[in-house]
């Protein structure tokens, strides 16, 4: 998405419009900030079966918008969770289809989104994936905290997505910063991005040598010099160049 800024020049200048433009060019700037209205509405499918392991408050915040907002189907929805009264109440509120174990969740999942807690993250779990059989391009997309890219491994999956939602994820108001790992492809990327910006809005990171490195900071030190500054910047130049005209 492209966002056009132009400074605006008080009526009581000398300076024409046309002027003022040829003098102000239009800034066109770059937005990596993708949110929830960008995302395509209505009945879609973004991926043949999405695995969910765990049904708590976090798991129905990410399956809550993407089917109401036409994301994914229900029905490509998998979930398994150790409660049954969660996996239950998840196909009762959203008509999800629910599994018996971990390895038959994510069987032929192409995402498999990870929303337990951080302890669950126990050797018996990763054994109990391993025994799986996702998709050969299946990726991992972990809304776990605390854990990195490289834990996640053990399971036998090289494309991974790590990501960290806030809590207004929970009502589709959220801000998502996610990174991923270099063997995804630029359509994988986009399916992601529209898996996580049906939650809010979502910001990508990079990871390099184990740490994510964020550009949020300068991204929003930069945007606001654009907005602000840059334009206070080309007023002052055209009120000093009119006054030497």
């Amino acid at each position: 998405m492209y966002k056009y800024y132009t400074p605006i020049l008080k009526s009581s200048t000398r300076l024409s419009f046309s002027r003022a433009r040829s003098v102000a060019p239009c800034i066109i700037i770059r937005r990596n900030i993708s949110d929830s209205s960008e995302t395509s509405s209505g009945d879609g499918q973004i991926f043949n079966r999405i695995a969910m392991v765990g049904a708590g408050k976090m798991a129905q915040a990410f399956m809550e918008p993407m089917i109401s907002k036409g994301v994914q189907p229900a029905n490509k929805f998998y979930v398994y969770d150790v409660s049954i009264q969660a996996m239950v109440d998840s196909q009762e509120r959203y008509g999800v289809q629910t599994t018996d174990s971990l390895s038959e969740v994510i069987t032929d999942a192409d995402l498999i989104i990870l929303a337990v807690k951080p302890q669950n993250l126990t050797s018996s779990f990763f054994n109990e994936m391993q025994k799986g059989k996702p998709n050969s391009n299946a990726i991992i997309l972990s809304i776990i905290a605390g854990k990195t890219m490289s834990e996640f491994l053990n399971t036998g999956v090289t494309r991974i997505v790590r990501s960290m939602p806030n809590t207004p994820a929970m009502i589709g108001q959220g801000m998502t910063v996610w990174s991923c790992t270099s063997n995804l492809t630029a359509d994988e990327r986009k399916k992601i991005r529209d898996v996580l910006s049906s939650c809010g809005k979502s910001v990508r990171t990079f990871y390099y040598k184990n740490k994510i490195i964020f550009f949020f900071s300068l991204y929003s030190v930069i945007d606001t010099y654009i907005r602000i500054f840059f334009p206070l910047c080309i007023y002052i130049r055209c009120m000093w160049m009119m006054n030497h005209l």
